[in-house]
């Protein structure tokens, strides 16, 4: 895997290119002290993964993160940084792992193994000619080139809904029901066919063929060679529901955001519901899992994740608090729970149930 390294200390950065010279997997082709210059050269490097220092005078570490997944929302970032009060602002941007400084070599040894974890659920699926990313940004890659670009929003979101609808024929009257839905009915038809139009000529120039949607009655997506990371991602959670833990994982490392979440699609909001109502029962099971194993770091890492995709989810926090009453650190509890009646205040105007009161008075 490409990495480039950023970090205004230069004794932090030769540290982290010593440490990263033990895995054969990882190529440093790129290492800044000036995250200004980093960000003028990331897009022409092409690198894979980031290891990113949070706390940089020039420019903070979660905006240049930013600015680099807006660049390619598939390049991984790994933060480095002193303070752990950046974990849930790391995983809101979908980081794969934050590391605490000085960086500890065997913590390093569990966060590129779960990177490489994560590249490899990817990698599975590369022989598909067309993949369909929906959880968090809605792209769609042609045999691992740039995402397709749409002529609009509105075209996009065509598609989008669409494939949301692959698995059955959808009327016109549906799809303008929920796209242009008050439009005038010779308007709104006429944006269809534009809609349809532009979505064949922008797949033919990734050399997909204008059958693959196909108009009879109604409207259907005919991607065979396809993998969409919902279908896969539903089939992963089936198998982890009965009992396969490495199912669990790599169906958590697909969900990169709620289903369409920077697109807001409001015909999505129920299959969004559904689908994080699935992600939560996999998140408590694997957690679980982590916590038998007494695999505290991977526990937390991955209930701070699932904080961050959805503050409000109240199983989450509680086996949050639960770890680091175990593990002795009353203050990261304390912490964690003044962050989540904060979220609950912002999101639901309520207040967090009594009994979170009652575990750190117990302890």
């Amino acid at each position: 895997m490409k990495a480039v390294l950023i970090d205004d200390m230069k004794p932090a950065l030769r540290e982290m290119e010593y440490l990263l010279k033990k895995y054969s997997e990882i190529e440093i082709i790129g290492s800044f002290s000036d995250p200004i210059s980093a960000l003028e050269q990331i897009e022409s490097l092409g690198p894979q993964v980031v290891f990113l220092d949070i706390d940089m005078p020039q420019l903070q570490g979660i905006d240049v993160a930013s600015v680099i997944l807006r660049l390619d929302q598939n390049i991984e970032i790994i933060f480095v940084t002193a303070y752990n009060q950046y974990a849930v602002e790391a995983f809101e941007l979908n980081a794969v792992d934050y590391l605490l400084k000085p960086v500890d070599i065997n913590r390093l040894d569990k966060t590129v193994s779960r990177l490489l974890a994560k590249r490899e659920v990817a990698k599975e699926h590369l022989d598909n000619k067309v993949r369909i990313q929906s959880f968090g940004r809605f792209e769609v890659f042609v045999e691992g080139k740039k995402p397709v670009l749409f002529r609009t929003e509105k075209t996009k979101e065509l598609f989008a809904y669409l494939i949301h609808n692959r698995h059955r024929g959808i009327s016109k009257e549906d799809i303008i029901e929920a796209l242009w839905l008050g439009m005038d009915y010779e308007r709104a038809v006429k944006q269809l066919y534009n809609g349809i139009y532009y979505i064949r000529k922008a797949l033919l120039q990734y050399g997909i063929s204008r059958e693959i949607l196909s108009i009879e009655n109604n409207y259907k997506l005919k991607i065979e060679l396809a993998t969409w990371d919902r279908d896969l991602f539903v089939n992963l959670m089936d198998e982890g529901v009965r009992g396969d833990i490495e199912a669990l994982k790599k169906a958590e490392s697909l969900y990169r955001g709620n289903y369409f979440e920077c697109e807001k699609y409001m015909w999505s909001i129920s299959e969004n519901d559904r689908l994080a109502i699935l992600y939560q029962k996999g998140i408590v099971l694997l957690a679980k899992s982590y916590i038998n194993e007494e695999q505290q770091e991977e526990a937390e890492c991955l209930l701070l994740k699932a904080f961050s995709i959805n503050p409000c989810l109240e199983t989450v926090s509680e086996m949050l608090i639960e770890l680091y009453l175990i593990s002795g650190n009353k203050a990261k509890a304390i912490k964690h729970l003044n962050l989540y009646k904060e979220k609950l205040s912002i999101y639901l105007d309520i207040m967090p149930d009594i009994k979170f009161e009652k575990m750190l008075k117990n302890k």
